[in-house]
Order: structure tokens, then C-alpha cells, then sequence
């Protein structure tokens, strides 16, 4: 996947003047999958990063008459950068850039976007940060936007990941009372995840000492 795009990229570059020709939409489209590419890749060589901000830079400077009234190539681009300073450990960077994004999305009112903004800033500081406050913030942020706008499958994810967070961070009593209002929630709504809520909840409940409980949710 990598090398294809890489191939399509100096194809852009090098072929007889295509590069002028296309708008910067198209280019930033080709910047951003590279960038995403090797952050993908860094996992196992952090020096893929290097290249992950030469792409992304390049496509977050792209700007064109058909793009300054939609930031959604720009808006991808910045996300990919954030995630990308976050890996390298510069957190506050990464939450600088998101804040622009999500800043960006509620300007224009794009409730879905500027969700997934929040959600996507919340999985990276509970990989990379740890910062208590915020991630919970960002999360329940999400949620309550996903509820707005009608998404209960991304609500419903969103709720999830913060109780587990919860769980993991050793607020088992906060974790418990969380996954059973949600449990509540989804079979309400009849959400097909009920089986992997009931097999969470039953892992809290034999943590908690509670095995005959643990028991009955598996």
C-alpha cells in the first residue's frame, strides 16, 4: 500500500506537468493517504514519522480557491498531523491542532466531524497522554454529540470506551455503575453489541468480587 502510493505520488511529481495541472484537492488527497501510511508504519520505525510530517505539512499548505470554503481535505490532514505529534510524544502539539479542527468543524456546524474530532483526540490522549480531565471531557463531548445528531452506535461506542477507560484506571465502582446504564441503554435500543457489553460487564463484576453476578452477564 505504501509503495503504491509513494509510486503514485512521483508519478504526480515527475509526469510531463501533471503536477500543475491537477488542484491542490487532488494532491492534498495523495499527501494525506501517504501521511497516514507512515504513521501506520511508525509503530514499528518511529523514523517513518519523519515522513508522515514531510506529506502532511505539505498537504495542510495546500490551499486552493475549491478548498477555502471546504476545510474537509485540510481538516484530515490536520487530524493525521495531531496524531502524528502525539506518537512522537510532543502531546501538547497534538491537542493545539485538534483544538484548530474541532474549532474549525463547530464554525460550519458539522456536529458528525467535529464528534469525531473529540472522539479521535480522546483515543489518542488515552494512548499517549493519560491526561485524566481531558480525556474524559473529550469523550463524553463526543457522545453527547453523537446523541444529537441521532448517531447511537457511536454513542454507544463512545460511552463504552470510557467506562473501560474507567476500568483500567482502577475506578472500578464508576466503571460498574457506567457499563450498567449503558447495558440499560443498548438493550433499550437494541444495539447487536449487547453480547460484548454483557461479556465487559461480566469481567468488572468478577474483578469487583461479585462471581455469581459475573456469572449471570456471561
Amino acid at each position: 500500500m505504501l509503495l503504491k502510493l509513494t509510486c503514485t505520488l512521483l508519478l504526480m511529481t515527475f509526469g510531463c506537468g501533471i503536477m500543475a495541472q491537477l488542484p491542490d484537492s487532488i494532491q492534498q488527497k495523495h499527501f494525506n493517504d501517504l501521511g497516514n501510511a507512515y504513521i501506520s508504519k511508525a509503530k514499528k520505525n518511529i523514523k517513518n514519522l519523519d515522513s508522515a510530517f514531510y506529506f502532511l505539512r505539505k498537504s495542510v499548505y495546500l490551499v486552493d480557491s475549491s478548498n477555502r470554503f471546504n476545510y474537509s481535505a485540510t481538516n484530515v490532514a490536520l487530524e493525521l498531523l495531531a496524531a502524528a505529534y502525539f506518537q512522537r510524544g510532543d502531546t501538547l502539539q497534538g491537542q493545539r491542532i485538534l483544538k484548530q479542527v474541532i474549532g474549525s468543524y463547530k464554525r460550519t456546524g458539522d456536529k458528525q466531524r467535529e464528534a469525531d474530532a473529540w472522539y479521535s483526540q480522546a483515543q489518542l490522549l488515552s494512548r499517549f497522554c493519560h491526561d485524566a480531565g481531558k480525556l474524559e471531557y473529550s469523550f463524553r463531548y463526543a457522545a453527547r454529540l453523537y446523541a444529537e445528531i441521532g448517531r447511537i452506535d457511536q454513542k454507544i461506542s463512545a460511552d463504552y470506551d470510557i467506562a473501560h477507560w474507567h476500568f483500567v484506571c482502577g475506578k472500578q465502582a464508576l466503571a460498574e455503575r457506567e457499563f450498567e446504564e449503558l447495558l440499560n441503554f443498548v438493550r433499550l435500543k437494541k444495539d447487536p453489541r449487547l453480547a460484548q457489553l454483557l461479556i465487559a460487564a461480566a469481567e468488572i463484576k468478577r474483578y469487583a468480587g461479585s462471581f455469581l453476578q459475573g456469572l449471570s452477564y456471561a
